[in-house]
């Protein structure tokens, strides 16, 4: 038999952890519109107290960034511009500022914080306390934690609904998952799914909840093999679906149409279960790699990446043919990953890049004054001026197309121009 080194046993200890069903895999999915790349998933590697963030144009890892000790789960802001990310083993929760991947001030939460999510609005985080059976509500516009809501024993994982009116935590030990009302930070009524505990019996590890927001799925670890679906009018627990293998992270595909639940058999041949939303009905396994605990699709729903913290990579699918791709190699023992959700531009944004445009026509300066007058318009609350602004360098540019300004261009100019006005909402 080979005598192992002390970094191999160290790595067989934490896997033996995380495959008992004591960590929970975080794994958020943006639900977004879909939009072209590029886009960057960020993945926490356990053992190396870092994020990996991966630039998903090109399926490259960049330089890993540290945050606190035993990273798991990830959540991203819904306007892209941080990541959070919790420290199990420092009981702390890591804000990254997405455009430098520079981390921040850490945030004290509670005892052994795995799961997170955040409010689609992106005022508050909700951080699942493993060890001390409590959510801890985070403040985003100021980073501070708020009072801790009880919930049940040894909570793994939480999803909010795309209303931003509940968030939902799965209680491992107590085989429950606890409704919380987000507007007063109550939680409600358990709603059962089957006794026992991760070590000897059946018990509710991950959540993921369908963009409509009519259903949760969660599966249940431990020795079981399925996935409970829930429906959210009532908190009813449905037909446990089958897998056929361990269900650890579930995520569902923004457009709704199908959960994927990663699974482990513990001999290295993990697989990823399509699952049919609208039926419920399992799909053919896709293989990954071996100890794949987390999983977030991209905001097109073509492409899911998938952690595989036996062999320190992550693998992404393409969900089309539900075909594996080449792994990316990132740090060590990878769990929880999450993708920037596609960021639309507002409106001073598309202005300010509109007056950049008309700035570089020669002649050029009475388009840049309407284009800065509408500018200041926006900036003063008045959308309707906005509206008549545009409107009239619309026209302006109409008559200067093909004479003092390229036929192409113009019209480039004119199209940008409508598409500001369109969510002004203003006729008059």
């Amino acid at each position: 038999m080979t005598k192992r080194t002390p970094r191999q046993l160290r790595i067989a200890s934490v896997l033996a952890v995380l495959s008992a069903g004591l960590i929970a895999i975080s794994v958020a999915t943006s639900s977004s519109p879909a939009a072209a790349s590029p886009l960057t998933a960020y993945v926490a590697n356990f053992l190396d107290n870092t994020v990996t963030p991966i630039d998903l144009a090109t399926n490259t890892p960049g330089t890993a960034i540290p945050v606190g000790v035993n990273p798991i789960g990830v959540a991203i802001s819904p306007d892209g511009t941080r990541a959070y990310v919790t420290g199990r083993g420092s009981n702390i929760v890591t804000p990254i500022d997405v455009a430098t991947n520079t981390p921040g001030l850490p945030i004290p939460v509670g005892a052994g914080p795995e799961g997170i999510a955040i409010t689609p609005n992106g005022r508050t985080a909700y951080v699942v306390n493993s060890f001390g059976d409590s959510v801890t509500p985070i403040d985003l516009t100021t980073n501070r934690p708020g009072a801790p809501i009880a919930v049940g024993l040894s909570p793994r994982r939480v999803a909010i609904t795309p209303d931003g009116r509940t968030a939902y935590v799965t209680n491992s030990f107590s085989g429950t998952v606890t409704p919380i009302e987000v507007s007063t930070n109550t939680a409600g009524s358990p709603i059962p799914l089957g006794a026992g505990t991760c070590q000897f019996g059946v018990c509710p590890i991950d959540i993921a909840i369908t963009p409509d927001g009519t259903k949760a799925y969660v599966t249940m670890a431990g020795s079981g093999t399925t996935v409970v679906p829930i429906t959210l009018m009532t908190n009813t627990p449905g037909t446990p679906i089958s897998i056929g293998i361990t269900p650890w992270a579930v995520a569902i595909a923004p457009n709704g149409t199908t959960a994927y639940v990663t699974g482990s058999n513990f001999m290295g041949t993990d697989t990823v279960t399509p699952i049919n939303v609208a039926t419920n009905t399992p799909g053919t396994p896709v293989p990954v790699g071996p100890s794949s605990n987390g999983i977030a699709i991209t905001p097109d729903s073509t492409r899911a990446y998938v952690p595989s913290a036996l062999s320190n990579t992550v693998r992404p699918i393409d969900l089309a043919t539900n075909t594996p791709g080449s792994p990316i190699a990132v740090g060590s023992i990878p769990t929880g990953i999450a993708i920037t959700p596609v960021r639309t531009p507002d409106v001073a944004e598309l202005i300010a890049a509109l007056l950049s445009d008309v700035s570089g026509i020669s002649p050029g300066t009475s388009l840049a004054d309407k284009v800065m007058t509408a500018q200041a318009a926006y900036a003063a609350g008045d959308a309707c001026e906005t509206y008549r602004i545009l409107g009239a360098l619309i026209r302006e540019l109409g008559a200067q197309r093909g004479k003092q300004i390229e036929v192409g261009l113009a019209d480039r100019l004119i199209a940008d121009a409508a598409a500001i006005r369109e969510p002004l909402d203003c006729t008059t």
